[in-house]
């Protein structure tokens, strides 16, 4: 077996599962979060833009791209799933990213949002291994994988749009987001949680 076999072989083991994952979120904040919590963050928000989805008017919690938690109860419609990302587009308007469920906090997830008008994916090995294949514009896709430090990239219909080097760690999880122009690497973070 050669090495470089040897390296993929390992990082194929290392990014294998593919299972969804909730994180133990209390752990997060100071007092206990509403049974129903669910998770909204806003990225690309323009300065003066509201940030009102779901009935809620989020503005004046927004703190970067930090997760706000709120009682399911206090929106209308509901979120599809646990964790959602709006996106703001270039003219302003809102793209709604419902994200897929965590399950494990065991794991590392990797997210991939493609908020861009082409195919993108993210890569590994410089290239050579698919961690998210292509997906199309205005998807998002995760995947559940071991802790490992390595390089990510985004690769857009075969240019590379940037590299990461990453130390993944239990708990953190990672957005790479891709616009038409580049890829932006998001840290999760919680902000406000709001109960009533």
């Amino acid at each position: 077996m050669t090495k470089m076999t040897s390296r993929v072989g390992g990082l194929i083991a290392f990014l294998a599962s593919s299972l969804p994952a909730y994180a133990n979120d209390d752990a997060l904040y100071d007092s206990p979060l509403p049974a129903d919590a669910v998770f909204v963050r806003f990225i690309n928000q323009p300065a003066e833009t509201e940030a009102l989805v779901f009935g809620y008017d989020f503005t004046q919690v927004v703190d970067g791209a930090a997760y706000i938690a709120i009682s399911k109860l206090l929106l209308e419609p509901t979120p599809e799933t646990r964790f959602t990302t709006v996106v703001y587009n270039d003219d302003g308007g809102l793209n709604l990213f419902a994200e897929p469920d965590r399950s494990s906090n065991s794991k590392v997830y990797l997210t991939l949002l493609n908020s861009s008008d082409k195919l993108a994916k993210l890569v590994a090995m410089d290239g050579t291994v698919d961690v998210i294949s292509d997906i199309v514009p205005g998807v998002i896709q995760a995947r559940a994988v071991n802790p490992i430090a390595t390089t990510l990239g985004v690769v857009s219909e075969g240019v590379g749009l940037a590299d990461f080097d990453v130390s993944l760690r239990r708990g953190e999880n990672l957005t790479f987001l891709v616009t038409n122009e580049d890829a932006t690497l998001i840290t999760t973070s919680f902000g406000a949680v709001i109960r009533d």
